[in-house]
């Protein structure tokens, strides 16, 4: 409009010149306040996506915002530092958290004296968290000692109930029951002690 107006009215070449001079600042400030717009949605998109853990969809807002303002680089390089750390921290978390619930797992299988799945369970915590390889030995160590401690248990038990048997079969009641009761106190197969106890009744 305004070079259509100069051909018209060349007298007023000065004046339109002004004119198309205020335009294009018009528009270039137009425009910046655009890029800033988009700039701040893409930089508050990023927040968001942070605070929903969402740390790739979150970095990809702040390369598109670098694209939009390269001037703004040192900005945003402190936020993806800040993205990374979160990420970071947040994996790290997880992994505790994992690496606690194997403890608790094995600890569990300990409990019900499955020893092999106890030792699966902190073999894959020491594949989690190698830096932990001493406190893992140390409870595998620990479940040696408890299945060693479990076994001669039974194989004590296993001699008992076969003494008592023997003494049952033969007629010797008073020496089954000693050995029965022995074997109880073991805590290993009561139910079948005490069935024997109550047929010599």
């Amino acid at each position: 409009f305004i070079k259509e107006a100069l051909s018209v009215i060349p007298e007023k070449e000065n004046e339109i010149q002004e004119l198309l001079k205020q335009v294009l600042i018009e528009k270039k400030n137009y425009d910046e306040k655009i890029l800033d717009e988009q700039f701040g949605k893409l930089v508050t998109d990023s927040e968001q996506a942070l605070k929903n853990l969402n740390f790739d969809k979150a970095t990809q807002c702040l390369d598109k915002a670098l694209s939009i303002k390269s001037g703004k680089r040192k900005e945003i390089d402190q936020l993806k530092k800040k993205v990374a750390l979160a990420k970071t921290n947040y994996e790290q978390r997880k992994l505790n958290r994992k690496y606690r619930e194997l403890i608790t797992a094995s600890n569990q299988a300990i409990e019900f004296f499955d020893f092999e799945q106890a030792t699966a369970k902190l073999n894959q915590a020491l594949a989690i968290k190698p830096e932990n390889k001493k406190e893992i030995q140390d409870l595998l160590g620990n479940i040696e000692s408890k299945e060693k401690a479990h076994k001669d248990k039974n194989l004590k038990f296993t001699s008992l109930f076969s003494l008592a048997e023997k003494y049952f079969h033969s007629g010797e009641l008073e020496t089954a029951i000693e050995f029965y009761t022995k074997a109880i106190q073991l805590n290993i197969n009561n139910s079948k002690c005490n069935r024997r106890i109550a047929d010599t009744q």
